[in-house]
């Protein structure tokens, strides 16, 4: 069993502007060829905006090897093994009062037989009655055998006028 926290601070600890806390959660299991490692941001941040997120492992040697990492969770159309932890996005959200919001989110994931990454970010602008909403986004899944890829991009913008739609476009 292993326990741990990993504490980054940046610049240095008397001045930070990038803080990063996660608590580490490990099992090393000799007789059954396995290890399997969670852990979870807290506390953490870039400048004063709040930074989240989920990371997990599994592997095992032996007769059936198999490795999964994944940092902030896996591309919409993979299928995680039974048992592996749902993940929260590693999400960075900056916020000015009630009228900005910016979201930003990502993921990283390899297994034994993919790499897989996707990003996305959301933007409201509201002001006297109006509201623009906005997001971009991407999702690649690269197998390596058989090979293949898929690559998804998504984007859309909508205008509002107290709540109402009227206007929009999602590609």
């Amino acid at each position: 069993l292993v326990l741990g926290q990993i504490r980054i601070l940046l610049p240095h600890e008397k001045k930070v502007l990038v803080g990063l806390q996660m608590e580490v959660l490990g099992v090393i299991d000799w007789d059954r060829d396995e290890i399997s490692i969670d852990a979870v941001l807290y506390d953490s941040h870039i400048l004063t905006h709040a930074l989240t997120g989920d990371m997990a492992l599994r592997a095992r040697w032996g007769n059936d090897p198999c490795f999964l990492l994944a940092v902030g969770g896996f591309h919409p159309s993979f299928s995680p093994p039974a048992g592996f932890p749902a993940l929260g996005r590693i999400a960075l959200t900056i916020t000015k009062g009630d009228s900005i919001r910016l979201r930003m989110e990502a993921y990283v994931a390899l297994t034994s037989n993919t790499a897989q990454l996707g990003a996305r970010a959301d933007l409201l602008v509201r002001a006297s009655g109006f509201s623009v909403e906005g997001y971009l986004g991407f999702d690649a899944l690269f197998q390596f055998s058989p090979f293949m890829f898929i690559v998804d991009l998504r984007a859309g913008v909508t205008l509002k006028w107290h709540g109402r739609t009227l206007a929009g476009i999602d590609l």
